[in-house]
């Protein structure tokens, strides 16, 4: 952390930039709230932005999140199923 700078209005302003992309991801997603529910959700998302910033852009974000949820996870089977037909029908070239 360079001089100067307060790790802790750091560390809020790191968690609010987490919570924009996750706003804008489940705009662009919303259905990945509406499977995980949203409070899992946000949980997940949150876990998976501290490891994988953002590459492409918000669609290659949501596949990627969609991909990391399915892997580390640890989601029932009732949420597993309906993320990773969501995840492979928009894997073509374009979304729906």
């Amino acid at each position: 952390m360079p001089p100067g700078f307060d790790p802790e209005r750091v560390r809020i302003q790191a968690r609010a930039l987490r919570a924009k992309r996750a706003d804008i991801v489940a705009k662009v997603a919303p259905e990945l709230p509406a499977i995980l529910g949203e409070a899992e959700y946000r949980r997940l998302f949150a876990a998976y932005a501290l490891q994988h910033p953002l590459r492409a852009n918000y669609r290659w974000d949501a596949l990627d999140f969609a991909a990391h949820a399915l892997a580390h996870g640890g989601l029932p089977r009732a949420r597993r199923r309906p993320l990773k037909r969501w995840r492979s029908h928009r894997l073509g070239p374009s979304p729906r």
